[in-house]
């Protein structure tokens, strides 16, 4: 069976030319989603609710009926003359994947940068780029690393988006080179920083090292005049130690 891919297959696919194979649900589930952010639906339902694949199973074929959606079994469209292709993913190859300090934009719209936790060293959280709101706290920084577009989603169930595009975010280098000369940074080294923090009187620098996070974080006495470049030194020096500690 011909496999499917959405340059060659996807209008005619729309124009209900041809049907689509999905041979496990998680392949179902993915396919309809795409289908879903192309503004396709089952009559008077989202695709997002439910995938119809327990009636046919590894047989469940899926046809474009624009812009509602229709199933059944390889046999019955066979019957009836129908071209089917077989799905098999999309290739995520190259795809960009998340990291702290990125924007996440969702199929729904929003815009949510990744920032790091305050109190939590393996934990980041995003905060709504519009609004300035808190939208999801506590994320892992392991999860965080599967983020990637065109092969994720965010939310749960009918809620549920696909991630369409990871903002980079462009990395403030010249306050690292500003502070080079006060402490021993290797050039190379200043690449790992993910991102610098200065918050009040607190500076806050996460590092990634072989697809790992670590945190430094110094903090100003009230009393004390607080230095930015002082408080870098000192935060990233701690990074460094927490790195080497857990490496050890």
């Amino acid at each position: 069976m011909e496999k499917f891919n959405v340059e060659k297959h996807w209008d005619d696919f729309n124009e209900g030319k041809l049907v689509v194979n999905c041979p496990t649900e998680e392949l179902a589930n993915e396919f309809l989603r795409y289908c879903h952010n192309q503004n396709k639906q089952w009559s008077i339902e989202s695709l997002l609710c439910h995938n119809n694949w327990n009636t046919y199973e590894e047989q469940t074929c899926y046809c474009s009926r624009n812009p509602t959606m229709e199933y059944s079994s390889i046999k019955y469209w066979e019957r009836n003359n129908f071209k089917i292709i077989e799905f098999q993913g999309f290739d995520i190859q190259n795809k960009t994947i998340a990291e702290i300090g990125d924007t996440i934009v969702l199929s729904n719209g929003l815009k949510m940068k990744l920032v790091m936790e305050k109190d939590r060293e393996d934990y980041c959280r995003t905060i709504d780029v519009n609004s300035g709101k808190v939208c999801t706290t506590d994320i892992d920084l392991e999860t965080l690393n599967g983020f990637v577009v065109g092969a994720s989603t965010w939310g749960s169930g009918c809620d549920e988006y696909d991630i369409v595009e990871i903002i980079k975010n462009v990395k403030d280098t010249g306050k690292i080179e500003n502070v080079k000369n006060k402490v021993s940074i290797p050039t190379t080294t200043t690449k790992e920083i993910i991102e610098v923090i200065y918050h009040r009187k607190e500076t806050i620098v996460l590092i990634k090292t072989n697809g790992k996070y670590y945190k430094g974080v110094s903090r100003c006495h009230n009393e004390d005049t607080y230095d930015k470049e002082q408080g870098f030194i000192v935060a990233y020096q701690r990074a460094r130690e927490n790195q080497l500690s857990k490496l050890s």
